[in-house]
């Protein structure tokens, strides 16, 4: 495939990060060469060009392998400009001969790699400065792999021809065959659709573009041009077509897909032909099209509290493919199980490099989403919930979510390798703070046991009941969420009625975690017990952090519980059960921490375990 990009009066090095991605994180080492996304575009980087303002320096070019898609042409000189002042510069690098074996070219055979020197000219010195070059024949283009100069102006050279002089063209606007031109022109706009074919008795579906002209008409013949990323796809050019034959002049996935990959800038130009001139006329383009998964968000991003969920809304603007057999009676279940591309959600790596952060937690399906061939076209979301970090903020807290297809998990329909390792730019997500509403509030049970709720309201659980017994209470339940904090109370002294905290058990989903430190009857016989133990089905239903004889524990909604335990009085038990509530416990919650809604109702348990 030749590509070639649209005349500038300008340099473009457009550096685009498309190699596949390693354990989630983007990296772009270790490319070969050949797909290279670093292009230069400067016709008047062109020998044949002498300025009278040299202003091209190339001391800040990154060292890398470049491909050269200028209209003047991709070739080096290959003999010195003497005297310098060419290619938009004073110092202009040709490449030199010297150091080719016998019997080699210059330019090396097909897929072949070389290493070159170039030099710079100044005024007549041909070989003021060295300037290692490597070159490597990708069959219809080569690649240069280059270094940044010492010192300006000092530039390389690429190409031999210049624009058509005013009031003349040719079919790439650039000599030779410069001519004359109609001035009609047409207005082209570009589209995207499904390709459907069959190919041995398998339909095979594909993105195709197509360039129209509301204005064409029957009577002119037309040039139809296409750009990825403002590079020429030359493999869909088609030239002096009818009006007729228009709607075949399409872009195929075969004709990029060696080269591009989604989320790409397309475009299309059409030219018109009329008989009687050499060339055809002026050159016209198309609105530019993104071709990929679109975040429909603005420049600012989003913003989610926290315990909030945020969903995210995402648009693919290119179809995904699919291959299935004619006539198949599964052929809906291929395009929807088969054929398809998966986005997983990722930190990116100066975050972290998991799927959850202390600042997101991601409530899609294994951290990603499946838009498959039969709803590619539908809009899709990303859900997430801003996590609660149980501090008050100084101000709200700014975090990024990467979107990325995984090349592992994707679908091996051949049609859908484009998608391998594509990946989004970071989503700017703010975490709004809302800590600031539970500043002060908590729920505790002191030994005696002095109690509060939630809303501040102190009182005896031994004043509450008629007859108060040793045993289990709810100290807090959420009504939806599967999460629970039960206290255990004993006798502080023989004979009295006053209770002491003697274990506590936390529940979140199927994870427990008990402290127990009180006195049972164990087949007749008194017993004391003196653990802490934990059954984990899942580490994120209960984090557990412990500190020699003081834990915290965080349920999932953010809720916290803080205890210690030691001597009380005469026997070992639990100091003090603390219990803060997050923005989920708003007006739902129960038992004797009562209900967190800033009303000051109790829901109370009355009883052991109740």
């Amino acid at each position: 495939m030749r590509l070639r990009l649209t005349r500038s009066s300008y340099t473009m090095l457009v550096k685009l990060c498309l190699s596949p991605i390693l354990f989630w994180i983007v990296d772009c080492g270790n490319q070969e060469p050949c797909e290279t996304n670093n292009f230069i575009d400067n016709w008047k980087r062109s020998v044949a060009y002498e300025p009278d303002n040299p202003n091209l320096c190339d001391s800040f070019l990154l060292e890398d392998w470049y491909r050269v898609i200028s209209g003047a042409g991709e070739l080096m000189p290959t003999e010195c400009p003497i005297g310098g002042w060419r290619c938009g510069t004073t110092n202009p690098i040709w490449l030199s001969k010297d150091g080719v074996p016998d019997g080699e070219e210059i330019y090396p055979d097909v897929g072949k790699t070389v290493s070159r020197m170039g030099y710079s000219v100044s005024d007549n010195n041909c070989i003021s400065k060295k300037y290692p070059i490597e070159i490597k024949n990708c069959n219809q283009y080569y690649v240069y792999y280059l270094k940044p100069v010492r010192g300006c102006l000092t530039a390389y050279c690429f190409g031999s021809e210049l624009p058509c002089p005013p009031g003349l063209s040719s079919e790439t606007g650039f000599t030779p065959g410069c001519g004359s031109f109609p001035n009609e022109t047409v207005s082209p706009k570009i589209s995207v659709k499904m390709h459907e074919e069959t190919v041995e008795n398998k339909v095979h579906l594909t993105p195709k573009f197509e360039c129209t002209a509301d204005d064409a008409t029957e009577e002119y013949r037309y040039d139809v041009k296409y750009y990825i990323n403002n590079v020429q796809i030359d493999d869909a050019t088609m030239l002096n077509i009818s009006y007729e034959d228009l709607g075949k002049a399409a872009m195929l996935q075969s004709h990029w897909e060696d080269v591009f990959k989604p989320n790409m800038f397309v475009k299309c130009s059409m030219q018109v032909r009329v008989d009687g001139f050499t060339s055809p006329g002026n050159r016209t383009f198309s609105d530019m099209f993104f071709a990929g998964i679109k975040v429909s968000s603005n420049a600012r991003g989003f913003a989610v509290k926290e315990g909030k969920v945020l969903k995210i809304p995402l648009e693919f603007t290119l179809p995904v493919g699919c291959i299935y057999p004619v006539n198949s009676p599964r052929e809906q279940f291929i395009r929807k199980h088969s054929c398809f591309v998966e986005l997983y959600n990722a930190i990116p790596k100066y975050q972290r490099g998991n799927c959850d952060n202390e600042d997101l937690q991601f409530l899609t399906e294994q951290c990603g989403i499946k838009i498959s061939n039969s709803n590619w076209d539908k809009q899709h979301f990303i859900k997430i919930r801003g996590q609660i970090d149980n501090v008050i903020n100084v101000r709200n807290r700014l975090t990024f979510l990467r979107l990325w297809s995984d090349p592992k998990h994707g679908s091996n329909i051949k049609h859908l390798r484009i998608w391998q390792s594509v990946h989004l730019p970071d989503i700017k997500v703010l975490i709004i703070d809302t800590d600031k509403l539970t500043l002060g509030k908590s729920c505790y049970s002191h030994n005696d046991p002095h109690m509060s709720n939630f809303e501040g309201v102190s009182w005896e659980l031994q004043n509450k009941f008629v007859a108060p017994s040793s045993g289990e209470y709810i100290m807090y339940k959420h009504d939806r969420l599967p999460q629970q904090i039960n206290a255990f109370f004993r006798k502080c002294n023989p004979g009295a009625n006053a209770l002491c905290n003697c274990g506590v058990a936390i529940r979140s989903a199927d994870s427990l975690f008990v402290a127990n430190f009180c006195e049972t009857m164990y087949k007749g016989q008194r017993r004391v017990n003196r653990y802490v133990a934990s059954w984990l089905c899942d580490d994120q239903n209960l984090i557990i952090e412990e500190n020699v004889n003081k834990y915290k524990v965080q349920l999932p909604s953010g809720t916290q519980v803080h205890f210690s335990h030691g001597k009380v009085y005469d026997f070992y038990g639990v100091h003090s059960i603390q219990i803060t509530p997050s923005i989920l416990d708003s007006d739902l919650t129960s038992g004797l921490c009562g209900r967190y809604n800033n009303k000051n109702e109790t829901i109370l348990s009355t009883g052991p375990d109740h």
